[in-house]
């Protein structure tokens, strides 16, 4: 393998390390080489080439052994340049796999290079989303302050807010909390999750438990509550709560505090007794009739004509008055 195929082997392995090469992936991988020597001097096809030989030896090999090949075939430098573009592409999608970190450990393994990436990672990680996550990922105990924004998506003014209104619950022996999740396993819906956390975090046996999960990956939002409190917020209010009441505020752009605070409203109006108020009515846009004509009405139109005669006479007048009274 030549100094090229190899560092064209290791990108490659880099975006196809969690399985999949996606289309930000790809891209990322084309940008990192199409202007380095010597690709930037190579046509279409022998580009296409290159790649093909190695995707060939990658489905049959894997990811590993196609590293291994390719990691004594660099020098020095090219092996620390090839572990600075490796993590840069892994971080392309925004969202780093955890295979994907196992794969850069691996690498700096083959490259001899385990201390340039501690320095690497502590360059790159503060600008990395947060990973996928699943419930055991979570601490076991509910947070002190009721919300857990492991998503970062609340300032933290509407963190004290919220978690001031959530903490409001203890009066009626809830134990109620918030978490908000940028992505989850793909093994792991949003109810499973919810459900899950929910008995994670169990608190007294003497409260029930109360908790709001929202992916902000997806702008869905979740409601679950464990059995003793289901006689006070049926299921089907749950449902409606975070299906109807949350989605209006997180369809629209994202408003997770908003979504929240509605949620929390409506639970409270229950919680106390009251008729439940449902959920928020969609008002429909009504377009705004324009008086600006289309494009089929102004091909239809005779403006242009009246703005020639206009323009005539409007050249005309003036000297024929100018004719009559200068005789």
């Amino acid at each position: 393998m030549t100094p090229e195929q190899a560092f064209a082997a290791i990108c490659l392995a880099a975006v196809a390390s969690d399985g999949v090469v996606g289309r930000d992936e790809a891209r990322s991988l084309r940008i990192e080489l199409e202007f380095r020597t010597p690709y930037v001097g190579m046509d279409e096809a022998t580009m296409a080439g290159l790649f093909d030989d190695l995707l060939e030896l990658w489905r049959s090999e894997g990811t590993e052994a196609l590293v291994a090949k390719a990691a004594p075939c660099l020098n020095q430098v090219q092996r620390e340049t090839a572990l600075a573009v490796a993590i840069q592409l892994v971080r392309a999608d925004r969202i780093i796999e955890p295979e994907e970190l196992k794969f850069i450990d691996q690498l700096a393994a083959h490259l001899d290079l385990l201390p340039l990436l501690l320095l690497l990672v502590s360059l790159a990680l503060p600008a990395m989303p947060a990973l996928a996550v699943a419930p055991v990922d979570f601490p076991a105990a509910a947070p002190e302050g009721h919300v857990l924004d492991s998503a970062d998506v609340l300032s933290r003014a509407s963190t004290g807010e919220l978690g001031a209104r959530l903490a409001n619950f203890e009066s009626d022996h809830i134990n109620a909390n918030l978490v908000t999740v940028k992505r989850l396993d793909y093994n792991v819906d949003l109810d499973l999750f919810a459900s899950e956390l929910l008995s994670r975090w169990h608190g007294s046996d003497d409260d029930s438990d109360l908790l709001i999960a929202i992916d902000s990956g997806a702008n869905a939002a979740r409601i679950a509550a464990d059995p003793s409190l289901l006689k006070r917020l049926p299921n089907a209010l749950l449902e409606s709560t975070a299906d109807e009441t949350m989605s209006v505020a997180l369809r629209d752009g994202g408003r997770y505090r908003q979504a929240t605070i509605d949620a929390l409203s409506r639970l409270e109006t229950v919680l106390a007794g009251q008729e439940d108020p449902g959920p928020p009515e969609l008002t429909e846009q009504v377009a705004v009739v324009s008086n600006v004509p289309t494009k089929e009405e102004t091909e239809e139109s005779n403006a242009l004509i009246w703005v020639a005669v206009l323009l005539v006479l409007g050249t005309l007048v003036p000297m024929a008055t100018w004719w009559v009274f200068s005789r």
